[in-house]
């Protein structure tokens, strides 16, 4: 795009293309440092570069999440203010809600590692959602298109399981030649060439690498979409009902089964409709455009209100889909890895032909690799695991817990971890 001043109304005409590139910024060990000391997180990983070289799977020491996620600010700025005229900025951050506080006098949480005065109104989300319906946002996902002649076969290459059929969706891992989890995909297929996959965000820049150092054949086209496309989701027994209040197409089983995935009017808003949750209930993922998300919230919210909709967020989230032994990125699936230690084997479609890690996963499938993710029950009465806690056996340490959580549906504290 042209350098030029714009007014600041016409960037929504502007989604999906580069308006400017920042100069570069170095993130050396002293800056490093300074971020730690700024924020208290003093972890080896950061900071120790000796022990980085010898146990850390990167070779060195890495950044601080927050660090990198910080320079979003000035980067964006310097590009931004470069093409507008703006009278002030404010800069607002990302969020994403943990739950949600029943009146304005309750919305504050302890900061304890016991369960928090938040845990009631977690229960109650949790609630909603197995026994009516609960509507979460999602856009904080990574989100590509691929499209063009030699689509299918392109992405057979890359990921580890078959691409789906037109209309339909499929789980698929994403492999390096080790046979290692470098991406946990949903692959949702349009039309013969035409697919939206939905990823890890924070991962979403190194995917967009990785494809270009495996990269389509003349004719196929791979465009991240993430700052496009946000989501919603319901999910719950009531899920169906609430969307189907809303949409003219029939959503029954037998015309919208699960693992569907189709373009479809919400209202009057267009949409990308999949029936798929990470709760592990009935639910659908419904996907717009930014310009309609305000309006497919008032949408739903007020069609849901006879089905008893009910937002919920993280906190709940996490532990739904603990419930159902879900694993997630960077927690359960990590590049140290392998998808039948995992537990994603049968996303793993040996019979299809070649594809970058296959030999590595054969490998792994027939020798059962060395470790296992396993869901735990914990006897805890006031604290929950969260992550990184050991797993003792016969008084040694043998695994460790990769996620925790109070389990409000099945009144158990859970976790989930790896051992041998």
């Amino acid at each position: 795009m042209a350098d030029s001043i714009m007014p600041v109304g016409d960037l929504a005409k502007h989604v999906g293309e580069e308006i400017g590139a920042s100069s570069w910024t170095t993130l050396d060990q002293a800056r490093i440092n300074e971020f730690a000391h700024c924020t208290g997180d003093h972890q080896w990983i950061h900071l120790d570069a000796e022990r980085a070289a010898r146990e850390s799977p990167f070779g060195g020491t890495v950044a601080h999440g927050f660090l990198t996620l910080s320079l979003l600010a000035p980067t964006g700025f310097e590009v931004l203010l470069t093409r507008i005229a703006p009278k002030s900025v404010v800069n607002y951050g990302l969020e994403q809600a943990l739950w949600f506080a029943p009146s304005a006098a309750e919305a504050t949480e302890d900061i304890t590692f016991h369960r928090s005065n938040a845990h009631p109104h977690v229960a109650a989300e949790c609630q909603a959602v197995r026994e009516a319906v609960g509507l979460l946002e999602i856009s904080n996902y990574g989100k590509f298109e691929v499209s063009g002649a030699g689509t299918e076969e392109w992405l057979s290459y890359v990921m580890a399981n078959r691409v789906p059929k037109a209309g339909r969706i499929a789980l698929t891992p994403m492999l390096n030649e080790r046979g290692k989890l470098i991406g946990d995909f949903t692959l949702c297929r349009l039309a013969a060439e035409h697919v939206f996959l939905i990823c890890t965000y924070a991962a979403q820049e190194y995917y967009r690498r990785w494809f270009d150092r495996h990269a389509p054949p003349p004719g196929v086209t791979v465009r991240p979409c993430a700052m496009q496309y946000v989501g919603l989701s319901v999910a719950g027994p009531r899920s169906r009902a609430l969307l189907q209040s809303v949409v003219r197409e029939d959503l029954s089983s037998a015309a919208f089964p699960f693992l569907s995935f189709r373009r479809l009017d919400v209202g009057m808003i267009p949409a990308l409709v999949g029936r798929i949750s990470f709760t592990g209930d009935l639910g659908y993922e419904i996907w717009v455009t930014t310009e309609y998300q305000r309006a497919l919230y008032d949408l739903l919210m007020g069609a849901g209100a006879e089905q008893g909709l009910k937002l919920f967020g993280g906190r709940a989230l996490n532990s739904l889909r603990i419930e159902k032994s879900f694993g997630t990125w960077a927690r359960e699936y990590r590049p140290i890895y392998g998808p039948y230690e995992a537990g994603l084997g049968r996303f793993v479609d040996l019979k299809k032909g070649e594809f970058v890690g296959r030999a590595a996963a054969l490998e792994e499938r027939d020798s059962g690799g060395a470790l296992r993710l396993v869901t735990f029950t914990v006897d805890a009465s006031d604290a929950d695991a969260s992550g990184d806690e050991p797993v003792w056996h016969d008084g040694k340490v043998v695994g460790w817990v990769t996620s925790g959580a109070y389990g409000h549906s099945v009144r158990q504290s859970l976790a989930l971890g790896y051992i041998p």
